[in-house]
């Protein structure tokens, strides 16, 4: 989905960037007001465990230089994002939906019920170019994306 900023201190031209809009536009605007942040970013927290459920950390990163200096390299080098209901009774998560993807490819897995995940895997520059079937692309970057969103799962930071 693109971005289009304007403004003072906003370098002209296009930056190819990874942002994760739901938290990264947050600390972006903390860098623009000139409020710092410690070495490990801006972290959110859920007020979930005061409803006895479980702890998630967002990091949130500011995408500030990328708007001044579009040449900068992405400070992401993935986006993560998933969807679930959560069950108040036993605080499982169901009906799971989750997705990384890279700058070149996507992984969606649907988790329901323990099942095996059904799986789509594909090249983000072709939609959807094999749904369901990961013939004609590589393995590797199938499994960098599995490793990437099981550290996700994990409550690690594989983005970043």
């Amino acid at each position: 989905m693109p971005l289009i900023a304007s403004g003072a201190g906003v370098g002209s031209g296009t930056a190819d960037i990874l942002v994760q809009a739901s938290t990264d536009l947050y600390a972006t605007i903390l860098d623009i007001a000139g409020i710092q942040q410690d070495a490990s970013g801006f972290n959110t927290g859920s007020f979930l465990p005061s409803l006895g459920g479980q702890e998630y950390v967002y990091r949130s990163i500011s995408f500030w230089p990328n708007l001044q200096d579009p040449a900068l390299a992405s400070p992401r080098s993935c986006l993560y994002a998933e969807r679930f209901r959560f069950n108040s009774t036993t605080g499982a998560r169901e009906s799971h939906h989750e997705a990384m993807r890279t700058a070149t490819h996507k992984l969606m897995r649907h988790l329901d019920d323990g099942e095996d995940p059904a799986e789509e895997f594909f090249l983000t520059s072709a939609i959807r170019e094999a749904v369901g079937d990961r013939q004609g692309l590589s393995g590797d970057d199938y499994d960098a994306l599995v490793a990437k969103m099981d550290l996700a799962n994990t409550g690690g930071d594989p983005c970043r």
